[in-house]
């Protein structure tokens, strides 16, 4: 049986976990991890996995130039949980990733639409740092080409003016962000005004600057 068509304006009910950093970094481990908490926390949570790495397993390397298809099925992937009326998913591929792999002499209204649709879902955005060693297997980038996409992912989030937490890719990570994923659901907000003390911080890029980080040594 077929559901009824959904309102794009429904995408609102699903909150969105999005795991942001290159290649290697440790997005799915940690997804998973905070999959796992937030299941046994008893939150109507799934897992929106990688298509990416799909393609990579299956050799499909033509298909990382065709970022259309790529969106599209990874947009699916969570509209299906918004039909279902699923309350929280976890992805190690946010929308905005199409960012870092479009071609610049591929569809120009295509990012346009990749924007509205990641602004159309309510967003927790989590920037991984680098913590664990490159692993190259299931990757399509080597170790220096992640590491650029950190920083080209970190730009992203100051362009685009989003909200996030950057956060240590390691063992306590998924833990740290249930703890956000808790405080947000209590209707409660976090800015650190002083994040070198604290290794897990809070960026609201339309009112701090990149500078100030790395000033601080925190990018």
């Amino acid at each position: 049986m077929s559901l009824p068509q959904t309102p794009i304006t429904k995408n609102k009910d699903l909150t969105v976990i999005n795991i942001f950093a290159g290649a290697g970094a440790g997005k799915s481990t940690v997804s998973s991890g905070l999959f796992h908490l937030m299941k046994i926390a008893n939150y109507d949570v799934e897992l929106v996995t990688e298509f990416p790495k799909d393609l990579v397993y299956q050799q499909r390397w033509n298909m990382f130039f065709e970022q259309a298809d790529i969106f599209t099925e990874q947009h699916h992937r969570q509209r299906r949980l918004v039909q279902y009326g699923v309350k929280y998913c976890v992805t190690d591929s946010p929308l905005l990733l199409c960012h870092m792999y479009t071609s610049q002499d591929y569809y120009k209204n295509l990012l346009p639409l990749v924007d509205e649709a990641f602004n159309s879902f309510d967003n927790i955005n989590i920037f991984l740092k680098r913590t664990k060693k490159y692993n190259p297997k299931g990757r399509n980038q080597t170790e220096d080409e992640s590491l650029i996409i950190d920083q080209k992912v970190i730009d992203l989030l100051f362009v685009q003016k989003q909200k996030f937490y950057m956060i240590n890719g390691d063992h306590k990570a998924p833990k740290k962000i249930l703890q956000i994923v808790d405080f947000l659901k209590n209707g409660g907000t976090i800015f650190n005004d002083d994040p070198s003390e604290d290794p897990m911080t809070y960026v609201d890029a339309s009112r701090v600057e990149k500078q100030f980080l790395i000033d601080l040594g925190i990018i």
